[in-house]
């Protein structure tokens, strides 16, 4: 199995022995899972890296990609599609190299990223009050013919070793203030994500119904920690339980 992701599968906010990667390997004693997560990588990024990860990895069983966002751009789609996604910039000399030495530096960077991201998630509950039954007119013919091209990118990929591509999305949810969650999660675009993964091919687990159980059953949030705003931040270890769990489900039959 190979495993690709952002920051959330790089889980370096959890102990080595709590992480997904870990979990697969622990659960499936007889097979391997390799994780090369890492900070940044993003459902465009892994869409634009994903043919080559297979073919340097050669995973034979599954490729499991996590995405937090279902609810796509259509121009970074795009430019991935046509290849002219910009690459992530890595430094090994001058100031910015020097910069990612001091631990207040990400610290900051972190933060203001998480509180961009609470901000965008206030914004989108403002829109919802909005929202209509159009909605679904607003997705265009072409994006929805341009996340068809996208998401094949993975199938493609994965025809160079015979192994099954798998998308798991997981959102970050709200406590309201009636003690309810709200998943943030714009359905209509999800139906359209779940419903282009079956016509593809793609093995599609969507984790809102195990973070709904995990609140209302063992009142526990698979994001953030004890130094962040509840719910937010990074998958907790009890996020990456809730994901092998329901992986486990699909992939294996457990």
């Amino acid at each position: 199995i190979l495993l690709m992701g952002s920051s959330h599968m790089e889980a370096m906010e959890v102990a080595e022995d709590e992480n997904l990667g870990y979990l697969l390997n622990e659960r499936l004693n007889d097979k391997n899972t390799y994780n090369i997560g890492i900070s940044g990588h993003n459902i465009y990024r892994i869409m634009d890296n994903v043919s080559d990860a297979v073919k340097t990895y050669e995973p034979k069983d599954y490729v499991i990609i996590e995405t937090s966002a279902i609810e796509l751009d259509e121009a970074k789609m795009m430019a991935v599609i046509e290849g002219t996604a910009k690459k992530i910039p890595s430094y090994d000399s001058g100031i910015v190299y020097q910069l990612q030495k001091i631990p207040a530096i990400k610290w900051i960077y972190k933060s203001l990223d998480e509180w961009m991201s609470q901000s965008k998630g206030a914004l989108g509950n403002i829109m919802n009050v909005f929202a209509t039954e159009t909605e679904e007119a607003r997705i265009s013919d072409s994006y929805a013919e341009t996340l068809d091209v996208f998401l094949n990118m993975s199938v493609q990929a994965c025809r160079e070793t015979g192994c099954t591509p798998v998308i798991f999305y997981h959102q970050q949810a709200e406590i309201q203030a009636d003690g309810s969650i709200n998943c943030n999660t714009n359905e209509v675009y999800l139906e359209l994500f779940a419903e282009t993964c079956e016509k593809q091919g793609i093995i599609f687990v969507d984790m809102t119904e195990a973070l709904i159980r995990g609140f209302e059953e063992e009142h526990i949030m698979p994001h953030g920690f004890i130094n962040t705003y509840v719910g937010s931040g990074h998958i907790n270890v009890y996020g990456h339980e809730m994901v092998i769990d329901e992986l486990m489900k699909v992939l294996y039959k457990e």
